[in-house]
């Protein structure tokens, strides 16, 4: 007999949104289940309309998969869960900025529901983010010799800034791409004492995967950016999971770029608390690259 999953009391003080609970159950998750966790989290407007029958003919498992997947998560059913993406639904559709949209009329509703989407993206991670770990990550690479980014197709454009930006904190900064054939010499260059940051979204690109395998062959500690722990790469010790589904054609990185900055922010701050005079002299570079007057700092005579 199929019996709810009973939540511990912390949880149960707290109502927990399917991907928390995605999060916390994920290891006693099927195969098949985490396949329909994946629709859920992809799809949860149709996850909330769609009968359990027809979920299970869209992503090819058994009906009762789809059932049993809502009781293990906690929920007393397949309705109960409906019930609840429906609710988050209905909250997100109530707090989403309506602004652009009343300046634009109604032919600017599509981009209105790009730019809202991506609002909502970033509130959602930040709610889900655990300060604590991210300053983890953070101090994490600090302390490594050398920081080795990776990222490719939307990932890409993620991992190029944070290369850009980390260039101007730590002292040895790698960004792998794939340039003229030379991935795999690049990689080859990895040592023990180096750190791995790498971003991982669908379509989730084999050469981040091959340069996450060559960095756990070393020991080398991996900051895992991705979007769910359901991801090929989301069972890393040091994940940070963040939204990326947005309305249009493409993923949004936007919440991506968020974690980013704070993990920069934290270097910086690692970099002050050893060297003063540190943010002081990057305050001062990044105002003479814009060929502009800095605003006064903190401690100016």
């Amino acid at each position: 007999m199929n019996t709810p999953v009973p939540l511990s009391p912390t949880d149960a003080d707290v109502p927990m949104s399917l991907p928390e609970r995605v999060r916390l159950k994920h290891d006693l998750l099927s195969e098949s289940q985490r396949k329909v966790a994946r629709f859920c989290l992809a799809h949860p407007d149709e996850a909330g309309e769609l009968t359990a029958l027809r979920i299970a003919d869209r992503i090819r498992v058994s009906e009762s998969t789809v059932v049993r997947f809502a009781i293990r998560l906690g929920y007393r059913g397949f309705p109960d869960m409906q019930a609840d993406l429906r609710s988050s639904l209905a909250l997100r559709a109530h707090a989403t900025p309506s602004t652009v949209v009343g300046r634009n009329g109604d032919g600017g509703q599509r981009v209105a529901r790009s730019l809202a989407a991506d609002v909502e993206s970033l509130r959602d991670s930040v709610e889900a983010l655990s300060l604590d770990r991210v300053c983890r990550v953070a101090d994490l690479l600090y302390a490594a010799n050398r920081i080795v980014v990776v990222g490719f197709r939307t990932s890409f454009s993620v991992a190029h800034l944070a290369a850009f930006h980390l260039k101007r904190v730590h002292p040895a900064v790698a960004l792998l791409d794939d340039l003229g054939g030379e991935f795999d010499d690049d990689l080859d260059q990895l040592r023990e004492d180096d750190a791995v940051l790498a971003i991982s979204f669908p379509r989730y690109d084999g050469r981040t995967l091959k340069a996450i395998d060559a960095a756990a062959r070393l020991s080398v500690p991996v900051v895992v950016i991705t979007d769910s722990v359901l991801s090929p790469v989301g069972d890393m010790p040091h994940a940070i999971f963040v939204g990326h589904h947005g309305q249009s054609f493409f993923n949004s990185t936007v919440a991506a770029t968020a974690v980013v900055n704070a993990i920069v922010v934290r270097l910086v701050e690692r970099r002050s608390q050893e060297d003063p005079s540190f943010e002081h002299g990057l305050v001062e570079r990044f105002h003479a690259e814009l060929g502009g007057l800095r605003p006064p700092l903190a401690g100016d005579a």
